[in-house]
């Protein structure tokens, strides 16, 4: 019996622990890569500028969907696991970020994001308190994200409507 079910492009199983979303998010990832890598023949193949364009605006954000909800930022340095030096040095030579920095920065975004939302936003009061406040137990992924980057939610939110509909900026 098929214990998972997709609703806009998720994969949520009946414990809502993700691993069947992250599971697909690599294997979309993967295969986008392999497609990259189809292209790239060292005679056939399309020069390095544009496979490193295609990897940016094509691979990333297939990884990247949905980050908010089921990726747990890393504090500090994490841990190592194995060797990744052919891994490192192409993204060197590609001057492209690591996939560990590159999530975590995307992560510091919709953070940031979140923690500036106006007032009358209905997610506001959820964000704010989920900023606040970290529970021991049922941690949802706003408690992980604001944990990990506990100053994205200092943020000055401004309102960019004009109070008044006959206001005119002032011209000195």
């Amino acid at each position: 019996m098929n214990q998972t079910a997709t609703y806009l492009g998720f994969v949520l199983d009946h414990k809502l622990n993700w691993k069947a979303h992250v599971e697909r998010a690599v294997a979309k990832g993967t295969a986008a890569v392999l497609a990259v890598m189809r292209l790239t023949r060292p005679t056939v193949g399309m020069p390095h500028c544009y496979v490193r364009r295609l990897y940016i605006s094509v691979v990333l954000p297939k990884m990247e969907y949905g980050l908010v909800a089921w990726y747990q930022p890393i504090r500090g340095e994490g841990r190592k696991k194995g060797s990744t030096a052919a891994t490192d040095a192409m993204e060197y030579h590609a001057f492209v970020a690591p996939v560990k920095l590159r999530l975590n920065r995307t992560a510091m975004k919709n953070a940031l994001r979140l923690a500036s939302l106006p007032k009358s936003h209905p997610l506001n009061p959820l964000v704010s308190r989920c900023a606040r406040l970290y529970v021991q137990r049922h941690r949802s992924p706003l408690h992980e994200l604001y944990n990990a980057f506990p100053n994205a939610s200092d943020v000055e939110t401004i309102d960019s409507t004009p109070t008044r509909l006959t206001w005119a900026p002032r011209f000195s």
